[in-house]
């Protein structure tokens, strides 16, 4: 009787350290899913943002690179583009993932979480439709361009800057969507330092 109710007491003590060790380590996965997504979605931005800010237009300037023709210029740029896709797939997906994880364990918490998942799933859409959808559109009329037979080249012409134009817009939408996305994340600021004036 007297081993029994000491296994009893035993076992009951062991169940409740692992509960409470599981309570403290679930009470840290919200902060830390959360953080990394933040870090996730900060590196894409800095990718995106050196891509379409610094890297395409260095292309494209007769000043920087006057060595490159234009269709060189242009192949470099889809091969730089296709792996800021890639990279937009990474870290969007895996911040989709961790933001979902903190949206689960901080039930009835901040919104942020949420909304910041639906963020990156737009942005998710938005690199889906640039990578599998326009992307190939303009590589078929850029091949069309080299041999115009059915169009005119003016016309095809017209067509690649309407969806190059379409494409950096969708591209600008993906960018203000992962922005967005971070300001929610972002931690509050500290109130304590200013006062409120009456």
């Amino acid at each position: 009787m007297g081993r029994g109710k000491i296994s009893t007491e035993a076992s009951f003590k062991i169940e409740w350290s692992l509960e409470l060790v599981s309570l403290i380590v679930l009470s840290g996965m919200a902060p830390l899913s959360r953080n990394l997504a933040l870090f996730t979605l900060a590196f894409w931005l800095g990718v995106a943002v050196l891509f379409s800010a610094v890297v395409a237009p260095t292309l494209f300037d007769p000043d920087v690179a006057s060595g490159l023709s234009r269709d060189m210029a242009g192949a470099i740029n889809t091969a730089l583009l296709r792996r800021v896709y890639l990279i937009t797939y990474i870290c969007g997906g895996l911040a989709a993932f961790l933001l979902a994880v903190c949206w689960v364990l901080e039930r009835g918490g901040s919104p942020s979480p949420k909304r910041a998942f639906g963020l990156c799933l737009l942005l998710l859409l938005g690199n889906v439709a640039n990578d599998v959808g326009i992307h190939h559109r303009l590589s078929r009329i850029r091949v069309e361009m080299t041999n115009p037979t059915a169009h005119s080249l003016a016309d095809l012409k017209a067509s690649f800057d309407r969806w190059h134009k379409t494409s950096v817009w969708v591209f600008t939408a993906s960018l203000a969507f992962g922005s967005l996305a971070i300001l929610l994340l972002l931690p509050p600021g500290n109130s304590g330092g200013a006062r409120r004036r009456r």
